[in-house]
């Protein structure tokens, strides 16, 4: 299992594809425009088992704590521990990590979802994480999502880490 740090998007790289498999269109952003936001320090890693691609993870460093946009593996790829092997290495590197999530009883897919984060040791917090999402028209509209985390958060902490990503990500407050 190998997690490459992305540089630049190119024509060889079809991580985009695994993104628009994996996600509900709302929540799709291009990789091209993820690597041009200068804004805030980021990653990209492309997830490869014998130098095959088998995913991608998107993520932002965010004060104390990487923060997980995307984390996919390719569908044929799937149930067969490669996305635990690599959310296992980018634990390694990385002393907090938090994901957002679709509520568990939202459908089979979060559930599992949810338990998968569990089985390695994610905390989930019941209170709502308000997921923001764009509108054709440029308004912003919320989702009630969830968030994970690798180290268990205090309340504080837990607003706190909304409010980072909140501003810092999606240019709110």
């Amino acid at each position: 299992m190998e997690i490459e740090l992305i540089e630049s998007i190119n024509s060889s790289n079809y991580n985009e594809e695994i993104i628009k498999d994996s996600f509900n269109i709302r929540e799709n952003w291009s990789l091209k425009e993820y690597l041009n936001n200068k804004k805030i320090k980021k990653n990209l890693y492309d997830i490869k088992k014998d130098d095959i691609h088998i995913g991608v993870c998107l993520c932002w460093i965010l004060e104390d704590f990487l923060y997980i946009e995307y984390f996919a593996i390719e569908r044929k790829y799937r149930c067969l521990g490669y996305g635990s092997l690599a959310l296992k290495e980018l634990m390694k590197m990385h002393s907090n990590i938090i994901v957002e999530v679709v509520p568990e009883d939202t459908n089979d897919l979060a559930y599992r979802r949810v338990n998968w984060y569990r089985s390695l040791g994610f905390y989930l917090y019941d209170e709502t994480y308000p997921y923001p999402y764009f509108l054709d028209n440029g308004k912003v509209s919320f989702l009630d999502f969830r968030l994970m985390s690798s180290n268990k958060l205090t309340s504080y902490e837990y607003k706190k880490v909304i409010s980072i990503i909140h501003k810092n990500i999606y240019n709110l407050y």
